[in-house]
């Protein structure tokens, strides 16, 4: 494992928030192992419902780009 590369990860919005820490810690019952993994899941997880959210804005933007293509076309009489 590269640890600089972890650390030089700049996470943005999906940065795990102090609330977050805390109930990790609260459910994990201070055993500091459970505390990593349940971490750890929560931000495999999070990455998960990250890349169906693109997913779904993918085929989102997909459909209004048929949708506005197929007006355009009907604007123009083809």
């Amino acid at each position: 494992m590269n640890i600089e590369k972890v650390k030089s990860v700049v996470p943005g919005r999906y940065a795990i928030r102090c609330p977050e820490v805390l109930e990790i810690h609260e459910a994990s019952k201070a055993f500091w192992f459970e505390e990593i993994s349940l971490a750890y899941k929560y931000g495999f997880m999070r990455g998960q419902n990250a890349e169906k959210n693109r997913a779904r804005k993918a085929r989102s933007m997909k459909k209004i780009s048929k949708t506005a293509k197929t007006t355009v076309l009907k604007l123009r009489g083809e």
